[in-house]
């Protein structure tokens, strides 16, 4: 077995420790947000989303999906860069997008019922939520190499910083260049449907 083998599975290894932990936070966000969503305190949240979105309602479809493409690839990239900060924020960043997953399909579940919900989120989603997911392992990643060097252990925080912006240039922008065509151009027709 050759040293770029071993280093190749190390680096797969510890890449596959932050993606799992990444999916836990926005998972078990998102079990939470969804089994709160019946709380009276979660309609207000979902009343104060509702009315953030409905400006945006106004706009010409090209305008909305810059909007939506900004909007999710500036936060990716900051949870990813933010990572530096032990991964606090990129841990912050998945909870509350899973909680608001959560309650977002609890009540859309509740008032229109499970088809009307998988057309609505499922398309979009299959590509933005792995996007999102990928961005916070990143960060995570980032967050795990600055505590290696706050312990004074093998580290170096720059080179793990250029590491992380080519799979966020790649792979992340682009995937979430198409789940905003994808929720602007293709969900209203599911949802007409």
């Amino acid at each position: 077995m050759s040293l770029r083998n071993s280093g190749d599975r190390a680096h797969r290894s510890l890449l596959s420790r932050p993606l799992l932990l990444a999916a836990g936070l926005f998972l078990g966000s998102g079990v939470l947000g969804y089994a709160a969503g019946g709380q009276p305190e979660a309609r207000k949240t979902m009343d104060s989303l509702v009315e953030t979105i409905i400006p945006l309602t106004e706009l010409d479809n090209l305008l909305l999906l810059l909007f939506i493409f900004l909007n999710n690839v500036v936060k990716a990239g900051a949870a990813v860069i933010l990572g530096v900060v032990l991964g606090i924020p990129t841990a912050i960043f998945l909870m509350t997008n899973g909680i608001v997953a959560g309650l977002v399909i609890y009540q859309v579940m509740a008032e229109w019922g499970l088809g009307y919900t998988l057309a609505g989120l499922a398309p979009h989603g299959m590509v933005e939520i792995p996007a999102l997911l990928l961005a916070g392992s990143l960060g995570l990643e980032v967050g795990g190499e600055v505590l290696r060097w706050l312990r004074r252990r093998p580290s170096n925080v720059r080179r793990r910083l250029r590491r992380v912006i080519r799979p966020y240039l790649v792979y992340i922008a682009p995937a979430l260049a198409v789940a905003a065509v994808i929720e602007v151009f293709i969900t209203p027709l599911l949802l007409r449907g």
